[in-house]
C-alpha cells in the first residue's frame, strides 16, 4: 500500500486553507535545472488569468536527490497563492496514481511461472511402450532471469504500442508515424526558457 506523504505539517497547512477555487499541480522528480522556471510560469499564469480566484500551487516531489525540493521552496509566489510542498519518501505506488504518473520513476512489476523441469523424476507414461514409468531429466534451467527479462521488455512494448495505437489509431506505421509526430513534445529543447514573459493562451 502506498504511503500518504501527508505529514502532520501538510495537514495542518490544509485545514488552515479551508477552501480554493483552484488546484494546480505539478509532479517532479531530479528536475532542479527547470523546475525554477515551470513554477514560476504557473504562478504567473495564476495571477494573470485567475486573480478573481483563490489558487493553490501544489508541488508534488519524488525525492529528489538534486535540490527540485529546495528550488521549489526558494521560488516565492505571489501573495495570493497558496502553496503546498509534498515530498514522497517511497515509491510503494510504482510511481503511478490513478492512471497518472506522479512524478516518480515508474516500476513494472512482473510474475513467471514455475520452470517445468526438476531434478526430481515424476511418474508419468512412456508414450512408446505405454507403461508406466518415471521422467527423465534432460535440462536445467537453475537461473530464469535473462530469458525472463526480453520476454517482459516484450511484453511492455506491447502493452505501450497498444495505448498508442489507442492514442493514435491506425493500423500501420506508416499511417501512424505522421500523427506521433504532430504529437506535442515535453523535450528540455522545445520549452522556452529565454527569461520573457509568454502567452500561453488567449
Amino acid at each position: 500500500m502506498a504511503s500518504t506523504v501527508l505529514t502532520p505539517a501538510i495537514t495542518a497547512e490544509i485545514e488552515r486553507l479551508g477552501r480554493v477555487d483552484l488546484v494546480v499541480g505539478i509532479p517532479s522528480f531530479k528536475n532542479a535545472t527547470t523546475i525554477g522556471h515551470v513554477t514560476r510560469a504557473a504562478q504567473a499564469g495564476l495571477v494573470q488569468y485567475f486573480a478573481d480566484l483563490r489558487p493553490l500551487l501544489v508541488n508534488s516531489d519524488a525525492g529528489s536527490p538534486d535540490g527540485t525540493q529546495r528550488v521549489v521552496a526558494e521560488t516565492e509566489p505571489p501573495d495570493y497563492v497558496e502553496r503546498i510542498l509534498l515530498v514522497r519518501p517511497t515509491n510503494r505506488a510504482g510511481g503511478i496514481e490513478g492512471g497518472i504518473s506522479n512524478g516518480q520513476p515508474i516500476v513494472l512489476r512482473a510474475a513467471m511461472k514455475p520452470i517445468a523441469t526438476t531434478l526430481t523424476p515424476q511418474m508419468t507414461v512412456d508414450l512408446a511402450s505405454g507403461t508406466e514409468a518415471p521422467t527423465k531429466y534432460e535440462r536445467s534451467d537453475f537461473c530464469p532471469v535473462p530469458r525472463a527479462v526480453p520476454i517482459l521488455e516484450a511484453m511492455a512494448a506491447f502493452v505501450l504500442a497498444d495505448a498508442l495505437i489507442e492514442k493514435l489509431g491506425g493500423d500501420s506505421l506508416t499511417e501512424m508515424k505522421p500523427r506521433f509526430e504532430t504529437l506535442r513534445r515535453a523535450r528540455l529543447e522545445d520549452l522556452p526558457m529565454d527569461n520573457t514573459e509568454h502567452t500561453w493562451w488567449d
